[in-house]
């Protein structure tokens, strides 16, 4: 029976070496890969979304700064002809502001500071009159109804100016191409509304802001 044993039939070769789960183990099915490394914050974090773009300090100086819309003005018949010429000022009531714009005008420039009642109004108006042709600047206060008549004396040749308005403490200021040429007490006006007008012809306005504080 020496040949016969079962040397051959023994199990070594049958046993779990291969079929074990060494390979079928976690190591690749392991969650290295499935965790959330790779999906947690740094992708889906809000570092990115948040107040890089959503900061104040843009917002802030721009919404101190407002743009005046391009505006032509026609005084050919009418004279200081304001019109529906105005802009609202977006300031708080009494806050400081500043208005600056370029004109090129045929006449001499008139700007009506006005309560939100605007003009022509029964109330109290502050009216400035920039001398682009004349060369004469004044600030004037009244109540002052819609201009009736047509003026004869006309301009053919226009001038630009850069005009600028500064208000402070109850008193406003008017500048043409930065040099100081008038000034005057509000009067306690609470100034909302702006109007604008060449006394006499046309003028346009390009290029205007207006700041608030």
């Amino acid at each position: 029976t020496p040949e016969e044993t079962t040397p051959e039939e023994t199990t070594p070769e049958e046993t779990t070496p291969e079929e074990t789960t060494p390979e079928e183990t976690t190591p690749e099915e392991t969650t290295p890969e499935e965790t959330t490394p790779e999906e947690t914050t740094p992708e889906e974090t809000t570092p990115e979304e948040t107040t890089p773009e959503e900061t104040t300090p843009e917002e802030t100086s721009s919404s101190n700064i407002f743009t005046i819309p391009p505006m032509f003005i026609d005084s050919t018949v009418i004279p200081k002809n304001y019109g529906n010429n105005f802009i609202e000022l977006p300031c708080a009531t009494g806050e400081d502001f500043e208005v600056s714009f370029t004109v090129d005008t045929q006449g001499d420039l008139y700007v009506a500071f006005t309560d939100e009642a605007g003009f022509p109004s029964p109330n109290l108006v502050l009216e400035s009159g920039v001398g682009v042709i004349s060369g004469r600047n004044t600030f004037r206060s009244g109540r002052y109804g819609p201009p009736k008549r047509d003026l004869i004396k006309r301009q053919t040749t226009s001038k630009t100016a850069l005009i600028t308005y500064k208000y402070s403490n109850g008193r406003i200021s008017a500048y043409r191409d930065g040099v100081l040429i008038s000034s005057s007490s509000t009067y306690n006006i609470p100034i909302d509304k702006l109007y604008f007008a060449p006394l006499t012809n046309t003028a346009s306005i390009t290029g205007g802001s207006v700041i608030c504080g």
